[in-house]
């Protein structure tokens, strides 16, 4: 190909994106589970991997990024156009979600997000970075290239993981964290224009991730001065900038008033067994007996029930009315197999009509008024990685109604997750600041209590994107 063909290579894209809405008109005859239109998005990325290396190549960074945004996550755009449209419930899925995607379209998102963007697409051998910022009210990109080793970036990822759960004494143990989180650092951002970003480290930027680059803790990245990325920036996580298109409408729909808390905290466990969890879950006694210092922070406006009262029948009687929902619990976002993507569950009290774990689909099919939804649990933004994004409880929140979400990536100690929580509050409705600089500045104060000890600070991710 020469620059000379690149509008007819650019076009491709575009193909495929029709191809896709054209399937959604008569998708209940080809399949009736988000999973299959997940399935089909997964199989399209070599694909999108080789038009975006084309175009990249021939130095069109805008065209390449909008055929980034086609090649990912266009299921979960479905999914949660559907929702939003009251069609979002058991059958009604099969029904057409989101609008074609183009570049005009792509554009006014970029637009009316009016904050700096960085988005990753990776194949198995090469890295591709965008940096994005308004110029007079104008997206401008640029992209840049790395080839990669895919064991040697995902064995990082999964060793970082590992060492963040270890935690531990050992000083072994913390230099090899050192280490992988500024490997990571210099992989994943060192391509990143970082004079294109805000100056202000409490000014958001929004962090596009791509396959399992989704399960990278970015906040805790660390600079070769062994600074935390977090405690620079601001940083909001999405698989696609162009889910915004969802978002930014929930977020102006939301009423202007003080926010009412729900808070589902150290429900009864269920026991061990057959239809329960694997092994016996610990109370979460501390997080209930400090959770006080959570409530006070909404006056005459929090609803909390523990223990045998924390139920889904509560869940689905609170949350609709909710500004802010906390499920101060324990959770599991791991799947063992691909062919099961839906066994993450987050735990509640169980009745005689439920065992007490909550799958991915209860989840979905909640009515969440809330726009800010906070799992004080562990790995609550794992799942299965594919191209669509990440299968797994973040997804199925995002689909019941919130515009983001306070996860973990990986185990935390309660009360690491607990003092975090109060932190955000704090921070937030004590001391009004935006949820995404009250989330770095907890992010920075729980660092600076336990520099040397990142499974304190390390896991905590913001999900989703704030007014």
């Amino acid at each position: 190909a020469t620059r000379a063909a690149a509008p007819e290579v650019a076009q491709l894209s575009r193909y495929t994106e029709r191809w896709r809405r054209l399937l959604d008109q008569r998708w209940t005859e080809l399949a009736t589970l988000d999973g299959h239109r997940v399935d089909a998005v997964d199989r399209a990325v070599p694909f999108f991997g080789e038009l975006i290396a084309l175009l990249t190549d021939l130095g069109l960074a805008e065209e390449a990024f909008v055929a980034s945004e086609q090649g990912r996550a266009r299921a979960l755009a479905d999914l949660l156009a559907a929702r939003d449209a009251g069609r979002g419930a058991g059958a009604d899925r099969a029904l057409p979600g989101a609008g074609e995607l183009d570049r005009s379209a792509l554009l006014a998102v970029l637009r009316a997000h009016g904050r700096p963007v960085v988005e990753y697409f990776r194949t198995d051998d090469r890295l591709t970075v965008w940096t994005v910022r308004l110029v007079d009210g104008e997206p401008e990109f640029a992209v840049q290239v790395r080839d990669l080793t895919a064991t040697t970036l995902s064995e990082d990822i999964a060793a970082v993981h590992a060492l963040l759960e270890a935690g531990g004494s050992d000083p072994k143990q913390r230099d090899q964290t050192t280490v992988l989180l500024r490997r990571l650092h210099a992989t994943l951002w060192e391509p990143v224009v970082t004079g294109w970003l805000p100056a202000d480290p409490d000014l958001p930027v929004t962090v596009v991730g791509h396959q399992d680059l989704l399960l990278v803790p970015f906040p805790a990245l660390l600079d070769l001065t062994g600074q935390p990325l977090g405690l620079r920036h601001a940083i909001e996580i999405l698989p696609a900038t162009a889910l915004l298109a969802t978002l930014r409408p929930r977020l102006a729909a939301r009423p202007a008033r003080p926010p009412r808390l729900a808070a589902l905290v150290n429900p009864t466990m269920p026991p061990p067994g057959a239809g329960g969890p694997v092994r016996v879950l610990p109370r979460l006694a501390k997080t209930e007996e400090y959770f006080p210092v959570v409530s006070a922070c909404y006056p005459d406006r929090a609803t909390v029930v523990t223990g045998p009262d924390a139920t889904l029948d509560a869940l689905r009687r609170l949350a609709p009315d909710a500004d802010v929902l906390i499920l101060a619990t324990h959770a599991e976002a791991t799947t063992p197999t691909r062919q099961d993507p839906l066994r993450a569950f987050v735990t509640l009290a169980p009745t005689v009509s439920h065992n007490g774990l909550v799958g991915v689909e209860e989840l979905a099919d909640l009515r969440i008024g809330a726009d800010l939804v906070v799992l004080s649990a562990c790995r609550t933004g794992g799942g299965v990685v594919t191209g669509d994004g990440v299968v797994g409880l973040s997804r199925a929140f995002l689909a019941a109604g919130p515009t983001k979400i306070v996860m973990t990536l990986v185990e935390v100690h309660e009360w690491a997750s607990l003092w975090f929580m109060v932190r955000l509050h704090r921070f937030w409705l004590t001391d009004g600041h935006p949820l995404p600089a009250a989330f770095r500045r907890a992010y920075q104060e729980q660092y600076q209590e336990m520099p040397t000890d990142p499974r304190y600070w390390g896991g905590f991710v913001l999900f989703g994107v704030s007014a």
